[in-house]
Protein backbone atom coordinates (compact mmCIF):
# COMPACT_ATOMS: atom_id res chain seq x y z
CA UNK A 1 0.00 0.00 0.00
CA UNK A 2 1.34 3.56 -0.89
CA UNK A 3 0.92 6.12 1.72
CA UNK A 4 0.73 10.15 0.16
CA UNK A 5 0.97 11.73 3.81
CA UNK A 6 1.21 11.39 7.30
CA UNK A 7 0.90 12.86 10.19
CA UNK A 8 1.22 12.36 14.39
CA UNK A 9 -1.74 12.83 16.38
CA UNK A 10 0.17 14.23 19.95
CA UNK A 11 -1.32 12.60 23.33
CA UNK A 12 -2.66 10.10 21.51
CA UNK A 13 0.39 8.09 20.18
CA UNK A 14 -1.12 7.24 17.12
CA UNK A 15 0.01 8.42 13.79
CA UNK A 16 -2.14 9.29 11.01
CA UNK A 17 -1.48 7.66 7.22
CA UNK A 18 -3.50 8.67 4.29
CA UNK A 19 -3.79 6.19 1.20
CA UNK A 20 -6.03 5.96 -1.82
CA UNK A 21 -8.69 3.48 -0.12
CA UNK A 22 -8.69 5.84 3.24
CA UNK A 23 -6.58 7.45 6.64
CA UNK A 24 -5.20 4.92 8.19
CA UNK A 25 -4.37 4.84 12.34
CA UNK A 26 -1.27 2.71 13.85
CA UNK A 27 -0.90 2.77 17.70
CA UNK A 28 2.99 3.77 17.22
CA UNK A 29 3.85 1.94 20.67
CA UNK A 30 2.27 -1.28 19.07
CA UNK A 31 2.29 -0.87 15.89
CA UNK A 32 -1.31 -2.21 15.98
CA UNK A 33 -3.89 -1.15 13.18
CA UNK A 34 -6.78 1.31 15.30
CA UNK A 35 -8.81 1.46 12.25
CA UNK A 36 -9.23 3.62 9.04
CA UNK A 37 -11.47 6.46 8.02
CA UNK A 38 -13.05 6.32 4.79
CA UNK A 39 -11.84 9.09 2.59
CA UNK A 40 -10.79 8.84 -0.78
CA UNK A 41 -7.20 10.62 -0.01
CA UNK A 42 -6.04 11.87 -3.76
CA UNK A 43 -3.00 12.33 -5.65
CA UNK A 44 -2.42 15.53 -3.22
CA UNK A 45 -3.65 14.48 0.21
CA UNK A 46 -3.25 16.63 3.19
CA UNK A 47 -3.34 15.78 6.89
CA UNK A 48 -3.46 17.93 10.38
CA UNK A 49 -3.72 16.99 13.99
CA UNK A 50 -4.67 19.78 16.67
CA UNK A 51 -2.32 19.42 19.87
CA UNK A 52 -4.46 17.12 22.19
CA UNK A 53 -4.37 14.35 19.06
CA UNK A 54 -8.31 13.95 19.14
CA UNK A 55 -8.82 15.98 15.97
CA UNK A 56 -7.87 15.01 12.49
CA UNK A 57 -8.66 17.24 9.17
CA UNK A 58 -8.16 15.83 5.72
CA UNK A 59 -8.35 16.92 2.65
CA UNK A 60 -7.95 15.50 -0.68
CA UNK A 61 -8.19 16.17 -4.68
CA UNK A 62 -11.69 17.66 -3.45
CA UNK A 63 -12.06 21.01 -2.37
CA UNK A 64 -13.47 20.38 0.84
CA UNK A 65 -11.86 20.00 4.59
CA UNK A 66 -13.21 17.46 6.35
CA UNK A 67 -12.65 16.83 10.02
CA UNK A 68 -12.89 13.61 12.23
CA UNK A 69 -12.75 12.84 15.78
CA UNK A 70 -10.00 10.24 16.56
CA UNK A 71 -11.62 9.13 19.59
CA UNK A 72 -15.11 8.60 18.46
CA UNK A 73 -13.88 7.59 14.41
CA UNK A 74 -16.36 9.67 13.23
CA UNK A 75 -16.77 12.51 10.74
CA UNK A 76 -17.43 15.76 12.53
CA UNK A 77 -17.74 18.01 9.60
CA UNK A 78 -17.40 18.98 6.10
CA UNK A 79 -16.45 22.50 5.11
CA UNK A 80 -17.14 23.38 1.87
CA UNK A 81 -15.97 26.94 0.63
CA UNK A 82 -12.45 26.68 -1.55
CA UNK A 83 -12.71 27.33 -5.10
CA UNK A 84 -9.46 25.21 -5.43
CA UNK A 85 -7.37 21.98 -3.76
CA UNK A 86 -7.22 22.45 -0.60
CA UNK A 87 -2.67 22.72 0.10
CA UNK A 88 -2.49 23.35 3.71
CA UNK A 89 -3.91 22.63 7.04
CA UNK A 90 -3.15 23.61 10.61
CA UNK A 91 -5.06 23.49 14.10
CA UNK A 92 -5.33 26.74 16.23
CA UNK A 93 -3.59 26.19 19.39
CA UNK A 94 -6.28 25.78 21.75
CA UNK A 95 -7.87 22.83 19.28
CA UNK A 96 -11.31 25.08 18.13
CA UNK A 97 -10.46 26.62 14.86
CA UNK A 98 -8.28 25.04 12.15
CA UNK A 99 -6.76 27.16 8.85
CA UNK A 100 -7.23 25.50 5.82
CA UNK A 101 -5.21 26.89 2.20
CA UNK A 102 -5.57 26.14 -1.37
CA UNK A 103 -5.08 26.61 -4.82
CA UNK A 104 -8.00 29.24 -4.98
CA UNK A 105 -4.79 31.47 -3.42
CA UNK A 106 -6.86 32.24 -0.22
CA UNK A 107 -6.30 31.10 3.04
CA UNK A 108 -9.91 30.07 5.63
CA UNK A 109 -10.49 29.65 8.90
CA UNK A 110 -12.92 27.74 10.61
CA UNK A 111 -14.50 27.06 13.81
CA UNK A 112 -15.07 23.45 14.64
CA UNK A 113 -17.92 24.15 17.40
CA UNK A 114 -20.23 25.75 14.34
CA UNK A 115 -18.75 24.66 11.35
CA UNK A 116 -18.69 27.87 10.28
CA UNK A 117 -16.53 30.15 8.56
CA UNK A 118 -15.00 33.04 10.62
CA UNK A 119 -12.84 34.71 7.80
CA UNK A 120 -10.79 34.67 4.80
CA UNK A 121 -7.57 35.74 4.91
CA UNK A 122 -6.25 37.12 1.03
CA UNK A 123 -3.15 38.53 0.31
CA UNK A 124 -1.03 36.00 -2.14
CA UNK A 125 -1.09 36.37 -5.83
CA UNK A 126 -0.79 32.25 -6.42
CA UNK A 127 -1.27 28.85 -4.34
CA UNK A 128 -0.81 28.89 -0.98
CA UNK A 129 1.12 25.67 -0.09
CA UNK A 130 2.13 26.03 2.99
CA UNK A 131 1.38 27.02 6.68
CA UNK A 132 2.91 27.07 9.99
CA UNK A 133 1.27 28.56 13.31
CA UNK A 134 3.19 29.74 16.59
CA UNK A 135 1.45 32.01 19.43
CA UNK A 136 -0.29 34.30 17.53
CA UNK A 137 1.34 34.56 14.35
CA UNK A 138 0.17 32.78 11.42
CA UNK A 139 2.50 31.57 8.75
CA UNK A 140 1.72 31.13 4.72
CA UNK A 141 3.74 30.04 2.18
CA UNK A 142 3.03 30.32 -1.54
CA UNK A 143 3.92 29.77 -5.20
CA UNK A 144 4.54 33.07 -5.74
CA UNK A 145 7.53 32.73 -3.79
CA UNK A 146 6.41 35.25 -0.43
CA UNK A 147 5.62 34.00 2.82
CA UNK A 148 3.23 36.17 4.91
CA UNK A 149 2.87 36.68 8.45
CA UNK A 150 -0.36 36.97 10.23
CA UNK A 151 -1.78 37.92 13.12
CA UNK A 152 -4.08 35.39 13.14
CA UNK A 153 -6.79 36.30 15.64
CA UNK A 154 -7.34 39.28 14.08
CA UNK A 155 -6.75 38.18 9.94
CA UNK A 156 -4.46 40.94 9.96
CA UNK A 157 -0.92 41.11 7.50
CA UNK A 158 1.88 41.90 9.71
CA UNK A 159 4.53 41.49 7.35
CA UNK A 160 5.89 39.87 3.82
CA UNK A 161 8.93 38.20 3.52
CA UNK A 162 10.66 37.59 0.14
CA UNK A 163 13.86 36.32 -0.61
CA UNK A 164 12.43 32.85 -2.21
CA UNK A 165 13.47 32.48 -6.23
CA UNK A 166 10.74 29.80 -5.90
CA UNK A 167 7.96 28.27 -4.67
CA UNK A 168 7.95 27.97 -0.75
CA UNK A 169 7.68 24.34 0.17
CA UNK A 170 7.78 24.15 3.93
CA UNK A 171 7.37 25.94 6.47
CA UNK A 172 8.84 25.45 10.44
CA UNK A 173 8.43 27.81 13.59
CA UNK A 174 11.17 27.45 15.87
CA UNK A 175 12.44 30.16 19.15
CA UNK A 176 11.73 33.85 17.61
CA UNK A 177 12.55 32.50 14.19
CA UNK A 178 10.72 31.04 11.21
CA UNK A 179 12.19 28.25 8.81
CA UNK A 180 11.13 27.82 4.96
CA UNK A 181 12.73 25.92 2.24
CA UNK A 182 11.97 26.03 -1.74
CA UNK A 183 11.61 24.20 -4.16
CA UNK A 184 15.14 24.68 -5.15
CA UNK A 185 16.40 23.46 -2.06
CA UNK A 186 17.10 26.34 -0.26
CA UNK A 187 16.19 26.74 3.25
CA UNK A 188 15.71 30.70 4.92
CA UNK A 189 16.04 31.31 8.38
CA UNK A 190 14.09 34.35 9.45
CA UNK A 191 13.30 36.61 12.43
CA UNK A 192 9.86 36.76 13.45
CA UNK A 193 10.13 39.81 15.06
CA UNK A 194 11.77 41.80 12.23
CA UNK A 195 11.50 39.83 9.53
CA UNK A 196 15.15 40.49 9.10
CA UNK A 197 16.54 37.11 6.69
CA UNK A 198 19.45 35.35 9.26
CA UNK A 199 20.74 32.71 7.18
CA UNK A 200 20.56 30.61 4.23
CA UNK A 201 21.05 26.96 4.34
CA UNK A 202 22.32 25.08 1.05
CA UNK A 203 23.05 21.21 0.70
CA UNK A 204 19.89 19.69 -0.56
CA UNK A 205 19.58 19.02 -4.39
CA UNK A 206 15.89 18.88 -4.96
CA UNK A 207 13.11 20.05 -3.35
CA UNK A 208 12.50 20.90 0.71
CA UNK A 209 9.71 18.99 1.47
CA UNK A 210 9.55 18.92 5.56
CA UNK A 211 11.41 20.95 7.90
CA UNK A 212 11.32 20.83 12.03
CA UNK A 213 13.21 22.53 15.08
CA UNK A 214 14.75 19.56 17.67
CA UNK A 215 16.43 20.20 20.54
CA UNK A 216 14.46 22.65 21.98
CA UNK A 217 15.51 24.93 18.71
CA UNK A 218 19.06 24.39 18.73
CA UNK A 219 19.03 22.30 15.29
CA UNK A 220 16.93 21.76 12.26
CA UNK A 221 16.20 19.22 10.44
CA UNK A 222 15.34 19.12 6.98
CA UNK A 223 13.86 16.37 4.30
CA UNK A 224 13.95 16.82 0.30
CA UNK A 225 12.86 15.25 -2.70
CA UNK A 226 16.68 14.47 -3.01
CA UNK A 227 16.18 11.41 -0.49
CA UNK A 228 18.18 13.10 2.13
CA UNK A 229 17.67 14.43 5.35
CA UNK A 230 19.85 16.93 7.44
CA UNK A 231 20.47 18.24 10.57
CA UNK A 232 21.77 21.76 11.04
CA UNK A 233 23.33 23.19 14.07
CA UNK A 234 24.56 27.02 14.99
CA UNK A 235 28.05 27.17 14.29
CA UNK A 236 29.34 27.83 17.86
Amino acid sequence: MRFRSATYLPGTHTIALSALNGIHLYDCESGRHRGILEEEAGDRSVLASDLSGKWLAGSGDHRMVRVWSVERMKLLWQLPGHQGKVLGLVFTPDGQGVFSSSADKTIKLWNLRTGKLVKTLVGHSKAVGVLALSGDRLASGSFDTGIKLWHWQTGKLMRTLIGHGSEVTALAFGAGMLASGDSQGKIYLWHVRTGQALAVLEGHGDRITGLAFGEGGRCLISGSQDRFVRVWRPET
